[in-house]
This record gives structure tokens, C-alpha cells and sequence, in this order.
């Protein structure tokens, strides 16, 4: 799984790709839909209930643009995984709980560049969708754009993520082993390169 950042860049690849086999897609819903999955864990709910089962690449185009935006998620989820395990990432460093969300998020950092726009990305967050308080309460949609706005203004530093992980309490308690990890990560050279080779396989 990636986390937010990546999965706004990702998503704006796999959108431009998409868009070409079906031209009628709205950015806007695409990418609220590709970061909202990850709300399940601000609402409590079972993965399953968000991360919605996908065949291959071509069924993205068939749905609406926010749901497309959600089946793009997923597929993100499934290639990068897959390439993290097949590059061997994990000969680096331990496949755990706490070690998986601070290589998400040191993954975060690295492609947050390819994104070049993040005020206009910021502002897509500004309205909430009919189709986001139709799956997740209003209240927990608001919380959730609000963090992401906060989490996109700059490239995220140690306070940034911090303050991320204190805004969706499922994670406070973990927090200082996560920054923990990512200090550990950022010195391990072959890890930050297949990182930054992630975005090549979209």
C-alpha cells in the first residue's frame, strides 16, 4: 500500500493514461477517489470495504471518474507491492507493520517532486463529493481532507509527519517508532533507489 503522496502522483500517471482511453474523465473526482481508500482508517472500517477488487489496468476506464479513482487506487496498491517484493526491498529491511508505513512514507518524500502543482491539488480538497458522504460520514471526510491538505503544502519533513500521523489518532501511538524507521531507511542506499523506481512501473 502507498501512502497519500504517492498516491496523488501515481494516480495523476495512471489518470493520463487512462484519459486516453476514455476521454470524459474529471480529474477532481479521479483524485479524490485515488487518496480515498485510506479514510477506512480514520473511519474504522475493514479494508475490504474501500479497496475494491480490480482484474487489470483497461477496467479502470470503465466506471465514473470517482470510482475509477478508488479502482485506481487499488491498483496501485497491488503493482507496487508486487515490485517491492520482486526488487527485493526486503532483504534491506524487515516486512512489518511499523517498518511498512515508514517506507510509505519515505516514499512520500522521494516523489513528491514529480507532483509540480500541489496548490491546485490542495484546492480539489476544498468540496467535498456527493460520492465520498454516500460511503463515510460527513464529519470524517472533512477531517480527512483537512489532513490532507495540510500533508501536501510541502514536502513532508519529520514535524509534517508528525503532525500527519497525530491528525488520524489510529497511528499516534506509534509515531516516534515510525520516525524511528525512517531515519533507519533513508540511510539504506539500495532501498531509496528501488523507491524511487516505483513510479517507472505506472
Amino acid at each position: 500500500m502507498a501512502s497519500q503522496i504517492s498516491h496523488v502522483v501515481y494516480g495523476k500517471k495512471i489518470f493520463d493514461r487512462v484519459t486516453k482511453i476514455k476521454k470524459d474523465l474529471e480529474w477532481r473526482k479521479f483524485l479524490l477517489g485515488t487518496t480515498f481508500p485510506d479514510i477506512r482508517q480514520l473511519a474504522g472500517l475493514d479494508r475490504k470495504l474501500l479497496h475494491w477488487g480490480i482484474k487489470d489496468f483497461e477496467s479502470i476506464a470503465t466506471h465514473p471518474s470517482f470510482d475509477a479513482g478508488i479502482y485506481a487506487h487499488s491498483w496501485v496498491d497491488l503493482q507496487r507491492s508486487a515490485f517491492l517484493r520482486r526488487s527485493g526491498v526486503f532483504d534491506y529491511i524487515p516486512s512489518d507493520p511499523i517498518t511498512n508505513s515508514a517506507l510509505k512514507l519515505v516514499e512520500d518524500q522521494i516523489v513528491y517532486e514529480k507532483i509540480t502543482n500541489w496548490q491546485e491539488i490542495i484546492s480539489m480538497y476544498d468540496v467535498i463529493l456527493p460520492e465520498e458522504v454516500k460511503l463515510v460520514p460527513i464529519d470524517i471526510v472533512e477531517r480527512w481532507h483537512k489532513g490532507l491538505k495540510d500533508y501536501f503544502k510541502r514536502r513532508p519533513d519529520s514535524r509534517i509527519i508528525a503532525e500527519m500521523i497525530d491528525h488520524y489518532t489510529v497511528y499516534s501511538s506509534i509515531k516516534k517508532r515510525v520516525l524511528k524507521e525512517i531515519k533507519i531507511i533513508r540511510q539504506i542506499r539500495e532501498v531509496i533507489e528501488i523507491l524511487g523506481r516505483v513510479y517507472d512501473i505506472f
